[in-house]
């Protein structure tokens, strides 16, 4: 797989990461909407949930958006870290589980764009890289996120994994998890977390 550079749209070889994706959407979906379909926080694992994410303005480590314990909390379990492996400022990978989401981990990465041409374009490049029916994706992530300039929801992503890509303003991210029943509404409501987190970004 390759690299995605959100400033220049350069693709660059991989180094760690298997799965490289973007994307942007709308706040249609509120947090605590998408969660009533997700596992809810008590169906997590026992122990510690972890830190969560918080608000970050440009400039700031776009990792921070989430954390472990926004994971734990819609039942995506053994996630730590994260282990990042980031270009830049605006352009970060972030490994929750494993070592990429393209061999069965959990994975988040952010590309905030210099103008909305270079963002769409990487939005495009990474759907292409996650596999999968992007299609279909594609009309479950406009259900999901009617305001997004761009949303694709795959449950059945290359190397066995569900990724959601979104796409709103300069901002591109993916998230991506190992696949089960429930993945889509688990990603959903991490979408919409970030979406509300990331507001000052978009």
């Amino acid at each position: 797989m390759t690299r995605v550079t959100s400033s220049a749209l350069v693709v660059l070889p991989a180094f760690v990461l298997v799965l490289a994706a973007c994307g942007g959407g709308g706040t249609a979906a509120s947090s605590s909407a998408a969660l009533s379909g997700a596992a809810s926080p008590s169906a997590a694992a026992s122990g510690p949930a972890g830190p969560t994410g918080a608000a970050v303005a440009a400039g700031d480590d776009l990792c921070g958006l989430l954390g472990p314990g926004d994971f734990t909390a819609v039942g995506v379990e053994g996630t730590s870290g994260p282990t990042e492996n980031n270009e830049d400022a605006s352009n970060v990978y972030c490994v929750f589980a494993g070592t990429s989401a393209g061999t069965g981990g959990v994975e988040f990465d952010v590309f905030l764009a210099t103008n909305a041409g270079d963002a769409g374009a990487t939005y495009q490049t990474v759907i292409g890289e996650v596999g999968g029916d992007a299609e279909a994706g594609k009309t479950a992530g406009a259900a999901a996120f009617p305001d997004a300039d761009g949303a694709t929801i795959v449950a059945d992503a290359d190397g066995g994994g569900a990724v959601i890509v979104i796409w709103q303003g300069p901002l591109v991210f993916d998230i991506g998890i190992p696949a089960s029943d429930q993945a889509t509404a688990k990603l959903t409501a991490l979408a919409a977390l970030v979406l509300e987190r990331a507001s000052a970004l978009t």
